[in-house]
């Protein structure tokens, strides 16, 4: 009797160590913080912890966003408003973003304001020429 108590208080303990606890919007993940998460609880988007430390170009910011390694990319605009909808959480700075949504044919792209959560297009991103600097926060998927 007493070896059939101790059995089950262990295999008790071993399934609840076993059970992950619940991911939250927020909580730090990996290398970043959980900033969308899937129904499923176990699967979503993790951001950079902070901006990139300045406002920068089409070509700067599509460098310094391939140097973060395997995974790391811009938002689409989708994402930010998700990000924006959780942004009491997030605490993301009041700044536009470049995103990896296209616009037309010719080089436009969205940019997302996190002051007031629209986006708007940008020309030139892919072109490589363009002059407006643009906040970068970096998402990849997990």
């Amino acid at each position: 009797m007493k070896t059939k108590v101790l059995f089950t208080i262990l295999c008790s303990m071993l399934w609840v160590g076993s059970i992950k606890a619940q991911l939250k919007v927020g909580d730090a993940h990996l290398d970043g913080i959980v900033a969308v998460l899937n129904a499923d609880g176990k699967s979503g988007l993790i951001m950079q912890k902070s901006n990139m430390p300045k406002a920068l170009n089409s070509l700067d910011a599509k460098n310094a966003v391939a140097n973060l390694g395997t995974g790391w990319r811009y938002p689409t605009v989708q994402e930010c408003t998700s990000m924006y909808k959780n942004n009491s959480i997030l605490k993301i700075p009041a700044t536009s973003y470049w995103t990896s949504s296209k616009y037309g044919t010719i080089g436009y792209v969205f940019t997302f304001s996190f002051q007031n959560g629209q986006s708007t297009t940008n020309s030139t991103v892919y072109l490589g020429k363009g002059n407006n600097t643009h906040s970068v926060r970096a998402v990849k998927p997990f």
